[in-house]
């Protein structure tokens, strides 16, 4: 099942949509050859979303489209954080001393 999601570009704030399938397995070592293809073309002053179709995008028939390969890049989510709290030296030290006990 996929998401739609929402790319947004800057400086010209042009906004893409575009479906992602959830993988059956992760890739290994975070590796993938994935790239996204983008289209654009030039639309008439004033066209919406609507009025845009696969024929458009045809450039047998003559129509200039630009095309840009973005490659897909894996990135490790944040490791969760310690259940010791960081520069608690005085509980490491009475955790040491009840063990040793």
């Amino acid at each position: 099942m996929g998401s739609g999601y929402h790319l947004s570009v800057e400086p010209q704030e042009l906004q893409f949509s575009f479906t992602m399938q959830a993988q059956t397995k992760a890739p290994p070592d975070m590796q993938c050859k994935d790239k996204f293809l983008l289209q654009s073309l030039a639309a008439s002053f004033g066209a919406t979303a609507k009025d845009v179709n696969a024929k458009m995008f045809n450039k047998e028939e003559g129509h200039l489209v630009e095309e840009c390969q973005l490659k897909v890049v894996y990135v490790a989510p944040p490791r969760p954080p310690s259940p010791v709290p960081e520069g608690s030296e005085e509980a490491f030290d009475n955790f040491s001393l009840g063990n040793a006990r």
